[in-house]
């Protein structure tokens, strides 16, 4: 519960914040420089590996690296990709995930299902951050 209450202060913030900059004709973001994925640091954690899932999937764990705090503290979001494992993914869902880098084990229906019609899965583990 409380990081759905965590969410929803997020996308308020978010969305005061947009409304300060509504009408503004120059971006305050250097929309090159976010889209350069050179300036983020990648860890792999696990490479892919199989899992005895049902269905039968793979996974790989990855850290992302977003930003650093003048303390020296990281914003780091571990990131867990799930594809199955009889055929390449055609398509990716990004998902909510676990709050720790995760091999998942276990699917309910709708994900079953989908991964059974090559849909993979892209699962951030998303949390406070704590001091």
């Amino acid at each position: 519960m409380q990081y759905q209450r965590f969410i929803k202060v997020i996308f308020l913030s978010l969305g005061i914040a947009s409304s300060f900059a509504y009408g503004q004709t120059a971006s305050i973001y250097n929309m090159d420089e976010m889209k350069d994925v050179s300036l983020l640091e990648l860890e792999v954690l696990r490479d892919w590996h199989p899992v005895a899932t049902t269905p039968p999937t793979q996974q790989k764990i990855v850290e992302i690296t977003l930003c650093d705090f003048e303390n020296g503290r990281k914003v780091r979001i571990p990131i867990t990709y799930v594809v199955p494992n009889a055929k390449q993914a055609c398509r990716f869902i990004v998902s909510y995930g676990n709050l720790g880098p995760t091999v998942y084990k276990e699917f309910d229906g709708l994900k079953t299902t989908m991964l059974e019609n090559g849909i993979g899965f892209v699962l951030p583990a998303i949390g406070p951050i704590k001091r």
